[in-house]
């Protein structure tokens, strides 16, 4: 806020003053790309996009092991963790949610995939991917640490230990943002590059030529 605040005295307030010019947010953890919005007019027009889904979101996400299909669709709903209520699970009784995938590379033990959310549920991408075995890499909450690395084949285990000291959170960046301006109406597209960590650690699976060797680990086996 401090920040915002001090690049701009002209936030919307979005009927929270305490959150000038907020109108979505990201987990912690998760790095890319947030929207701030500058006045009421155009807060109330954005909040109503998100809503009827005319925001398109891209995330770039490293998981773990390997999908089954290299393109598809998650819909599992997600509720309240019924045993930790900071967290949230895949439940039968859960509100719908939709992610639709691509895998882009397969690296050894884990995959860089490209996830575009349809709804917007609390942790929805975490969840959904954890849910199938793939947690994402680096993820506290959902599985995606210590445990993980313990299930790889013993001669990648340092290297999956050494990867998850570069990465203290999630390995989930919000890469790209589109949508039609409710003024203009011109169709604007926002992209982020990945951190640098993020980056390094593609680095050492290109460096150590780790790509494609999709047989290495049977993690998260999915369909």
């Amino acid at each position: 806020m401090n920040a915002l605040l001090h690049y701009s005295n002209s936030l919307s307030t979005g009927g929270d003053p305490f959150r000038p010019g907020i109108v979505h947010r990201l987990d912690k953890g998760t790095s890319g790309l947030i929207m701030i919005v500058k006045n009421d007019k155009v807060h109330s027009a954005i909040t109503t996009m998100f809503m009827n889904r005319e925001i398109h979101k891209e995330y770039t996400a490293l998981i773990w092991g390997m999908m089954t299909k290299k393109k598809g669709t998650i819909s599992d709903s997600i509720g309240r963790n019924r045993s930790d209520r900071t967290k949230m699970s895949a439940v039968e009784n859960g509100k719908s949610a939709r992610t639709d995938y691509s895998v882009d590379v397969e690296m050894d033990f884990t995959s860089l995939l490209t996830l575009r959310p349809v709804t917007g549920r609390t942790h929805q991408l975490r969840v959904h991917l954890s849910n199938l075995g793939n947690p994402i890499f680096g993820d506290h909450e959902y599985g995606g640490r210590g445990r993980m690395a313990g299930m790889v084949t013993p001669e990648r285990r340092k290297l999956a230990v050494k990867l998850l000291e570069i990465l203290p959170n999630q390995a989930l960046h919000a890469s790209k943002l589109s949508f039609k301006h409710p003024v203009t109406q011109k169709n604007i597209e926002f992209e982020a590059p990945l951190p640098e960590n993020y980056q390094s650690v593609l680095e050492l699976f290109e460096t150590d030529n780790f790509r494609a060797k999709s047989n290495s680990v049977e993690i998260g086996k999915n369909d």
